[in-house]
């Protein structure tokens, strides 16, 4: 839920869209932070040139 929540605080923020995270119980182990840094630090490139990478 972390890294969904971050990504969609950057890039629907980015773009005035409000959201609100609904958690969903899995029973699983939340993931680790560095999982979500690492996310958010890839969405800013994004954002600035609106290309992801993909081919």
């Amino acid at each position: 839920m972390r890294r969904a929540r971050v990504i969609g605080t950057i890039v629907l923020d980015s773009q005035s869209i409000e959201f609100k995270p609904v958690a969903v119980p899995s029973g699983r182990e939340p993931e680790p932070i560095e999982k979500a840094v690492r996310d958010s630090v890839r969405a800013m490139p994004w954002l600035a040139t609106s290309h992801s990478g993909a081919r």
